[in-house]
């Protein structure tokens, strides 16, 4: 019966196509698994979400090596909130962590695994 199927070559041709349209997407899902750093942004996000303090109590331990005054701190976090740039004093503290605690993400659960950021 495979005897018949291959005897045709659109079939094989037909079959050439498939494995190769498999393999392009295995090559495509590996380049989008590859690790990369992970922006200032989401490195709150990580911390945040790896302990006990939120992104504010981050804030809060970022100015407190900066000495940045109580209002300073609830202004620059209000335009956090609604623009997205964060303080030199946060990036700062950030950097730091990331040194200790990594800031590399690798998708998960693509060929090969990964894992979320905030389990590393």
């Amino acid at each position: 019966m495979l005897s018949h199927l291959f005897t045709n070559w659109t079939s094989i041709v037909l079959l050439l196509m498939g494995v190769g349209y498999l393999l392009m997407i295995q090559y495509l899902a590996k380049r989008e698994a590859r690790p990369r750093e992970l922006s200032e942004a989401e490195l709150l996000t990580k911390f945040a979400r790896m302990g006990p303090h939120s992104e504010y109590d981050i804030f809060r331990m970022a100015a407190r090596e900066w000495h940045v005054l109580e209002y300073q701190i609830d202004h620059d976090f209000k335009t956090y909130l609604i623009e997205g740039p964060l303080p030199y004093y946060v990036n700062s503290y950030l950097r730091q962590a990331a040194k200790k605690i990594g800031n590399i993400y690798r998708p998960p659960f693509i060929f090969g695994g990964g894992s979320l950021p905030w389990l590393k």
